[in-house]
């Protein structure tokens, strides 16, 4: 319980009146300060003696595309007639706001289970959050004392990545692979290798040549090679983006295309630059809102300097390279990539097609656009989400 500044202010007045009573020996000023701290007495008394309110926290949707808005309904039961009761969330979760802007659905509302607020939340950050817990503020009713009650209750949201519409993806072409085969049966989407004959196996499989080679008769099995992979590495260092607004436009555009691509069937895997595998999709997965969702909660900025590890290798080279093995196309989301990107994907000497997406206000410095000459990648500038895939539509050649 605390006193408010009222009531500060009433105690002092009282204080002050009392002292000119006894100094001027005038009754009525007395009267005035026994009638203050009567009144603050009061206040004190039926603010500490009330009992704790309760509240009850519920959001309208579970899950929430980034920017839209979430409505929240807060129901409590006062507990006397004579204090004003207050409601409120308190710290929000980091990502939300209050929307003042919509005032015909935010404010107090009567409710058959008692007094109930509205409040309309706009969803600014992606990721997994946590709303709550309300906050009552018990008042007396001349304003003298203050009670905060913090509840327990919060609900769980999950705010998804705006996906945008992505024309068709192309599938790329087949990554080199590291396990030999006959360039016929490459050619057919299989490889060649040996194993020793056992009972049962058909005899058209033996492999004759090596069978003499080796005194050991041994059959061909065949091994269809995983499908290519479609890798979309995202920049989280902090440092590459301008504000927090461009790393969440640029996580749009990786959600975007990350949907497109797993709609036509692609295997694709998704990873940042501080070493995590996020998600990973098989050829002919199909991939819901919902999991778009749960991919990118881990992808947040980070604003750690990637250090040096035993060995001189660079953590964010090392997570860097580890990405993109075996992949056959590469699409790198960031926002102004720093010389340790850039030496990490120069160090990645990888045959694949590359494409790097710059989103926010600055252009990409003369480095950025000296790489990408040099490495053959195409490179996409855009302000925002929106600007990036019309770009990342129109060139088709991207995933071929």
């Amino acid at each position: 319980m605390r006193i408010t500044g009222t009531g500060l202010g009433v105690l002092a007045t009282s204080l002050v009146l009392g002292c000119c009573a006894v100094l001027l020996a005038a009754p009525a000023l007395g009267l005035a300060a026994v009638a203050g701290l009567l009144a603050l007495a009061s206040g004190v008394l039926s603010t500490i003696t009330a009992a704790r309110p309760t509240a009850v926290l519920s959001l309208d949707t579970a899950t929430v595309r980034r920017g839209g808005l979430v409505t929240a309904r807060i129901r409590f039961a006062p507990t006397r007639l004579l204090l004003r009761t207050g409601v409120d969330l308190g710290s929000t979760a980091f990502g939300l706001s209050a929307v003042p802007a919509v005032p015909a659905a935010v404010g107090p509302s009567e409710t058959a289970s008692g007094p109930e607020r509205i409040l309309v939340l706009g969803a600014t950050r992606h990721g997994a959050m946590t709303v709550g817990p309300p906050v009552l503020t018990q008042t007396d009713p001349l304003g003298l004392c203050r009670r905060v009650t913090r509840t327990s209750g919060t609900s769980a949201l999950l705010v998804r990545p705006a996906l945008l519409p992505v024309g068709r993806v192309r599938p790329p072409g087949r990554a080199r692979s590291s396990v030999g085969g006959r360039g016929t049966a490459a050619d057919r989407g299989e490889s060649d290798t040996l194993r020793p004959y056992e009972p049962g196996d058909d005899i058209r499989l033996i492999h004759w040549p090596n069978s003499g080679r080796t005194g050991e008769i041994l059959v061909r099995r065949q091994v269809t090679p995983p499908a290519p992979e479609v890798v979309v590495l995202h920049d989280t260092t902090e440092a590459s983006y301008a504000a927090v607004e461009d790393f969440e436009e640029a996580v749009d555009f990786s959600a975007s295309v990350v949907a497109a691509a797993t709609a036509v069937g692609l295997a694709l895997r998704l990873g940042t630059t501080n070493g995590s595998r996020v998600w990973t999709w098989s050829a002919g997965d199909r991939c819901t809102e919902h999991d778009v969702a749960s991919a990118f909660v881990s992808v947040q900025p980070r604003a750690t300097v990637p250090g040096a590890i035993p060995g001189g290798a660079h953590v964010l080279g090392r997570s860097v390279r580890g990405t993109l093995v075996g992949a056959a196309a590469c699409t790198i989301v960031t926002g102004a990539p720093g010389a340790e990107l850039l030496s990490a994907l120069r160090d990645s000497a990888l045959p694949m097609r590359l494409t790097l997406v710059c989103i926010g206000p600055r252009r990409p410095a003369e480095p950025v656009e000296r790489w990408a000459r040099a490495r053959g990648a195409s490179l996409i500038d855009a302000a925002d989400a929106r600007g990036a895939i019309s770009q990342w539509t129109a060139r088709t050649e991207v995933f071929r």
